[in-house]
């Protein structure tokens, strides 16, 4: 026997307000020409529900508890490469044995997909509204867009870009152009979210990062350096793949362009040698400066240590500017970090560092040739004697006179920059800072 039709919405509403006016099953269906047993089940259904849209079937049910469910998705959160496989056993060792097609379901039903608990960290809202709006803005940008990438902090395989090919691979990142797209990489995979997180990865591109013309740092001369790291997903061990630095106890200043693709990260404080295993320390939460776009403006974030850390000779904090002012041009600063020495160059696993001098932003605007440099920007290095950071240097400190005023955020190239260093200004953002040291 075939299906019967579905009523439509305005036919089931007429029918319950026919009923509310007084009439019976029977005249309503005669009036509108339904059976009298039809009409009797929505009416009963709108006082049962309160509603007349057909509700899908709701199957079993569920045979975790909401505590259960509860646990599961915490866990979810707090720990993102959970296998549902993990999850089974915790839910038996509360008591109760499900299957792991019932922990796809339940993480299905909550929001997640059902394919895996999360081999990948959870986007939090934040990130994807930032994505999303990325991907409205560039998704018709033009072919030249994508030739300008270059970039400072970069790990994992990524690809993306109607046309092309963006790869992330280490600390190498470049982007291929191809006739076509691999099969793998059809169509329908591009959503909004994905290519806006993956253009985020091509725009932090043009941010090359490692130190260049520089020399070995003296062991421990620089306790406030930190090593930001992400867990490799083939080998299960933690990667450098940005800089940070100690602004007090319990928070590490980075760039918010280290966290483009959302993964969580462990910090390495006290390091000189980052080959030498370590304990790391664990991040609380992460703060991105709220008006962090695309162009790299506003690149700053910091990150909350779930523990205090205490001063020691290798673990110290380095102070701020306390006022919103310009550093002099020509000023002698310096940059470290364990980043590469060329384009596509491998990180150093010693501590570099470089002396640069700052750069007037009106020149530096001239050099950069229609990308904004901002009054959130400052520059330093790079074009004028060839000194400056590269791949995997993103996040650490420009140091003036013993304060951290500027973050790196972005270059043209390692090997042969035509445009200063870009950092970020710290003193701008002073207030939000203070909101949380």
């Amino acid at each position: 026997m075939g299906k019967t039709k579905e009523l439509s919405k305005d036919v089931r509403d007429k029918i319950v307000d026919l009923h509310k006016a007084g009439m019976g099953y029977k005249t309503i269906g005669k009036q509108l020409g339904e059976k009298e047993t039809t009409v009797g089940a929505i009416i009963r259904k709108c006082k049962k529900h309160k509603m007349t849209i057909n509700r899908p079937l709701s199957g079993a049910p569920c045979k975790i508890s909401p505590r259960g469910v509860s646990m599961i998705m915490r866990k979810v959160r707090d720990q993102p490469r959970t296998t549902r496989e993990e999850l089974v056993n915790d839910i038996k060792a509360a008591g109760t044995t499900v299957t792991k097609k019932t922990i796809g379901n339940t993480l299905r039903r909550n929001g997640l997909k059902s394919c895996s608990a999360r081999k990948v960290p959870l986007l939090k809202k934040a990130h994807v509204q930032a994505r999303l709006k990325f991907a409205s803005e560039h998704l018709n940008d033009s072919e030249k867009a994508w030739e300008k990438v270059s970039t400072a902090s970069c790990t994992a395989s990524i690809k993306v870009k109607g046309s092309g090919l963006l790869i992330v691979n280490s600390c190498n990142l470049w982007v291929k152009k191809f006739d076509s797209l691999p099969d793998a990489m059809s169509a329908p995979l591009l959503t909004p979210l994905v290519v806006g997180l993956l253009i985020a990865l091509a725009q932090a591109a043009q941010q090359d990062s490692g130190i260049v013309n520089g020399k070995e740092a003296k062991a421990h001369s620089r306790p406030y350096m930190v090593s930001v790291q992400q867990r490799n997903q083939k080998n299960g061990k933690w990667d450098h793949i940005c800089g940070g630095f100690l602004v007090s106890k319990s928070f590490v200043m980075t760039a918010a362009h280290c966290m483009a693709w959302g993964e969580e990260v462990k910090v390495l404080l006290g390091a000189h040698d980052i080959s030498v295993e370590k304990e790391l320390a664990e991040v609380k939460s992460y703060h991105i400066y709220p008006d962090h776009n695309s162009t790299l403006d506003n690149d700053i974030m910091l990150l909350q240590l779930k523990s205090a850390v205490k001063k020691t000779k290798e673990v110290k904090w380095i102070p701020l500017p306390e006022r919103d002012e310009d550093v002099k041009p020509n000023t002698n600063c310096s940059v470290a970090g364990w980043g590469a020495t060329k384009t596509n160059g491998f990180p150093n696993p010693r501590l570099l560092e470089v002396n640069v001098s700052v750069v007037h932003r009106s020149k530096c605007q001239e050099k950069w040739n229609g990308k904004p440099i901002t009054p959130s920007m400052m520059c330093a290095g790079g074009s004028d004697n060839r000194k400056g950071f590269c791949q995997g240097d993103s996040g650490g400190p420009l140091v003036c006179n013993d304060l951290a005023v500027g973050i790196v955020s972005f270059n043209s190239d390692c090997n042969n920059p035509k445009a200063p260093n870009v950092y970020t200004k710290i003193s701008k953002f002073l207030p939000w800072i203070k909101n949380y040291i």
